[in-house]
């Protein structure tokens, strides 16, 4: 996926905004979960035929460790999914 995406900078550290968005992929219902830095890179994407916390869950942990970076606050679009996924893998970033 990151090859479709094209070169990705350097992550910043501070805050991301976080969002999902359904999408029809073959005739299916997808969701592409984004992260973005501060400095409008796109540090993570992460692709689902589901939405749940566990999924949400994995999407930080994934991004986190590809990008080296732990957000010190997540901006998030309010989806029911993140609350819970930010309390088990990024307790110290404060949410918004």
């Amino acid at each position: 996926m990151r090859d479709l995406l094209g070169p990705i900078g350097i992550p910043r550290a501070g805050g991301w905004r976080v969002d999902e968005t359904c999408v029809r992929f073959n005739g299916r219902r997808a969701y592409v979960y984004r992260a973005i830095d501060q400095g409008g890179q796109v540090a993570d994407v992460y692709f689902s035929e589901r939405q749940s916390a566990a999924l949400a869950g994995s999407f930080f942990g994934r991004a986190i460790v590809e990008t080296g970076v732990q957000p010190a606050c997540v901006t998030t679009d309010k989806a029911k999914c993140y609350p819970p996924a930010m309390k088990s893998v990024l307790p110290d970033s404060e949410p918004r």
